[in-house]
């Protein structure tokens, strides 16, 4: 006799698989990136003296040899308990947020050195970066503290899934994300139309066609993101 799942359900676990198929292609793109880039990192980054930029670069570069192995025991490990799936939920947003963080210094770093080491550009931008900054944690740490965690009925798909959550605070985050990007993306067009054609120097064509580039995927990675986050609303109808 077969049994038919409620459509809300069914949207559920659909999500939760969509979730898991994500974790799954990061590790890929993790690896990838990682074999392409670690010749050059070993013979341009790691010889040089240990400066604030090196030291970000490495930061943001390996955090997510962190986060990524929890989420990937958070969504295939099928023996944790509620607390246990809570507590690693909680470590990897927070590793996650650390490395967005880290990731934002370093594109603030780069603007300022577009703008030619300009105070008149990086004390404002520093103020607002900062600013934001401090406004995101506040709303990770709220949305964090909002968790509450139940065993999945279907474990095999996912072994906890939540069934409370401050789903506006969720938002907040991503509309801070946009918005420091956005300033950094106009600092970098509005120097780089001066610039682009009067420069013959390749570094600075690198640096504006990367911001731009980097502002275009991050943009498009956001709203991802916030589509398959949806899951964590749907999941309270369980």
């Amino acid at each position: 006799m077969s049994v038919t799942l409620p459509g809300p359900v069914l949207t559920v676990l659909r999500d939760v698989q969509l979730m898991k198929y994500s974790n799954f292609f990061t590790v890929t793109m993790l690896v990838y990136d990682y074999m392409l880039t670690f010749g050059d990192e070993v013979r341009l980054i790691w010889p040089w003296e240990w400066r604030v930029g090196k030291i970000l670069y490495i930061a943001t570069k390996y955090s997510p040899f962190v986060d990524v192995p929890v989420f990937l025991a958070f969504w295939f490990n099928g023996s944790f308990s509620a607390a246990e799936c809570q507590t690693l939920f909680n470590i990897g947003v927070w590793f996650v947020s650390a490395g967005a963080i880290i990731s934002e210094w370093i594109l603030c770093m780069r603007t300022y050195a577009i703008w030619e080491k300009s105070n008149i550009v990086f004390y404002p931008l520093l103020t607002f970066v900062l600013g934001a900054q401090i406004v995101g944690l506040w709303a990770t740490k709220t949305l964090v503290s909002s968790l509450q965690f139940s065993l999945s009925p279907f474990p095999t798909l996912s072994r906890c899934y939540i069934n409370e959550t401050k789903t506006n605070v969720f938002f907040v985050v991503y509309i801070l994300i946009m918005l420091v990007e956005l300033t950094i993306l106009t600092l970098t067009i509005w120097k780089g139309v001066s610039q682009w054609r009067s420069s013959r120097s390749a570094l600075v064509k690198v640096l504006y066609r990367d911001g731009v580039f980097y502002f275009t995927v991050m943009f498009g990675l956001l709203q991802l993101t916030r589509g398959n986050h949806y899951w964590v609303t749907d999941q309270t109808s369980f």
